[in-house]
């Protein structure tokens, strides 16, 4: 069985106690900010799971990537050169046009993740104040919210870097 990346396992972590956390809380606060705060941490790890899931290279682009250099190999001369050239800029674009789309797409998850945690956070300090968790709570849930945040920007830091978005 695959290792999950460590953003996923501290997502996973952070939903875990979500659970443990609001299972004794007040039953007033079951369908709404308890309700809330579960839905939200499996969020984040659903997220995170899409945008791990979103593989930018494919099978597709790495042909494409193929054609592109069998066709740089191939030299012809006058018309057959011109043909091949527009032929080649048009399957860089191609290429291009989906590399991009697929690195959007999985931005997009790990920027939906990193909102619900926004969420969640917010949702913890209204749960401390309205008595539905203890401070104590909050606080152990506000570590693992601070390093699931830290986690979650740097994945999305590395995506861009690597995917030049």
């Amino acid at each position: 069985m695959a290792q999950d990346l460590k953003v996923i396992t501290k997502a996973k972590e952070l939903a875990e106690l979500v659970y443990e956390i609001t299972e004794r809380s007040p039953k007033k606060f079951r369908f709404t900010i308890v309700g809330l705060m579960q839905n939200l941490s499996l969020g984040i790890v659903d997220e995170l799971y899409k945008a791990n899931d979103v593989y930018v290279e494919t099978q597709y682009t790495r042909e494409l990537k193929n054609d592109v250099e069998e066709l740089k190999r191939n030299c012809g001369d006058g018309t057959e050169r011109l043909y091949r050239d527009a032929k080649l800029t048009m399957i860089q674009l191609e290429r291009h046009r989906i590399l991009a789309a697929r690195a959007e797409e999985r931005a997009g998850h790990s920027q939906a993740a990193m909102l619900k945690l926004r969420e969640l956070d917010w949702l913890v300090s209204l749960g401390a104040r309205t008595q539905c968790i203890t401070r104590k709570q909050q606080e152990r849930l506000a570590r693992v919210i601070y390093e699931e945040r830290a986690l979650i920007g740097g994945f999305i830091r590395s995506d861009r870097q690597r995917f030049r978005i």
